[in-house]
């Protein structure tokens, strides 16, 4: 990864959604993105009563777990899943977390 993506991604944070369109993570998922969500929902709880997550880059029912509730406080369509409505919102929260505990 060039050094000036590094040093442009710690000033944003987590951009918007990197699927597309249409894609969501679902149960069952192993990828980064996942990997990703889980760092994130734990970040969050600082602010959420969301449940924690293994970060281990499986989507499992602890993560679906999570993103219910976190949809569910978040007036988001609950889910479970992570669509690009539900990434959005939690990466602006995770964003916003950093920012505020550095």
């Amino acid at each position: 990864m060039p050094e000036n993506y590094r040093n442009i991604n710690k000033r944003i944070g987590i951009v918007p959604y990197p699927g597309s369109e249409n894609y969501s993570v679902t149960e069952g998922e192993r990828s980064e993105l996942v990997f990703i969500s889980q760092l994130m929902l734990n970040a969050v709880r600082l602010n959420y009563d969301i449940p924690e997550v293994n970060v281990n880059g499986l989507y499992d029912a602890q993560t679906a777990d999570a993103v219910r509730e976190y949809q569910r406080i978040n007036f988001l369509q609950v889910t479970g899943e992570i669509d690009p409505l539900t990434w959005d919102a939690l990466a602006e929260d995770y964003n916003m977390t950093v920012r505020d505990n550095q």
